[in-house]
């Protein structure tokens, strides 16, 4: 409605031939806990697995943020691993977690429940 970016879902390192990705999102703190993440993520995965064809979609996560973990597991998300010391962030090594969802995993229905369940629960 203002135009003003709060926050963005993209796709990383896709790769046609073995037909995957990797997603990340990151969205504003003001908007935590209204459920825009989880529409948007939702959106994107219906893109990624409906218009792309893509078998897999991967993220990975900081230890430690437990509520975008969250997110991916209502989606449909499987833990896959820990990645010890895998990416810098503010000049520290990082523990990251990989989750991915396969295409045959994935729910459409499941992504527009959260989204309606998050709707509902804001309007209140």
């Amino acid at each position: 409605q203002s135009g003003e970016i709060i926050g963005a879902v993209g796709l990383f390192d896709l790769d046609k031939k073995n037909q995957k990705t990797e997603i990340g999102y990151w969205l504003g703190m003001e908007y935590w806990g209204k459920g825009i993440a989880s529409e948007a993520v939702g959106l994107v995965l219906r893109y990624c697995f409906q218009t792309l064809k893509l078998h897999r979609v991967y993220a990975h996560v900081f230890v430690g943020n437990v509520a975008s973990e969250r997110l991916l597991l209502r989606l449909g998300f499987q833990w896959e691993g820990l990645e010890r010391d895998c990416r810098r962030r503010r000049g520290h090594w990082m523990d990251s977690i990989l989750y991915a969802i396969l295409k045959s995993e994935f729910k459409v229905s499941r992504a527009r429940t959260v989204r309606s369940h998050l709707r509902e629960k804001n309007q209140k």
